[in-house]
């Protein structure tokens, strides 16, 4: 059987969810594939840590995202940056931007679990397939995908996340 979809996103980090909840209210039929789970196991963080520009919680806000974010994000208050030692020297603060954070710093496991979690209680979420993208074809109207679990889906749109 082969599943109808506008669009499939194929990619479950942090792009990919944030991708869907934005697309999730829209109307569009979204399926997400990704091999691991929607919501990562809880566990020590991996050091990897993101910083959030203003303009992410500004998109992170409209459509609905911000809030399972907020408890969970440190705001960055000055960056200073340098080339190398006597080099060229980059420095912002917050007094220059308004007196807003210049960005939000976020653990990368929380912040998946955060998204999935949002997308989760979403009225009209996106179909998810834990699951590889096997294979890709082209047909008049649609892209066709083969999943590793056997799966088949039909889209108009794929987005690589």
């Amino acid at each position: 059987m082969i599943r109808d979809f506008d669009i499939t996103i194929v990619g479950g980090g942090h792009s990919g969810l944030f991708l869907a909840g934005a697309l999730a209210g829209q109307g569009w039929r979204l399926a997400l594939v990704d091999p691991q789970p929607l919501v990562p196991p809880d566990g020590p963080p991996d050091g990897r840590n993101l910083a959030l520009v203003r303009s992410t919680r500004e998109v992170a806000e409209r459509y609905g995202l911000w809030s399972a974010l907020a408890p969970l994000a440190c705001p960055v208050e000055a960056v200073r940056v340098r080339e190398r030692p006597g080099g060229a020297r980059l420095a912002t603060d917050m007094q220059e931007l308004d007196g807003r954070p210049f960005a939000y710093g976020i653990e990368h496991g929380a912040l998946r679990r955060a998204l999935a979690e949002a997308l989760a209680g979403l009225e009209h979420r996106p179909s998810f397939f834990q699951s590889r993208l096997e294979g890709l074809a082209r047909d008049p109207d649609v892209r066709l995908l083969t999943l590793s679990d056997g799966s088949r889906l039909a889209t108009r749109l794929v987005v690589g996340a």
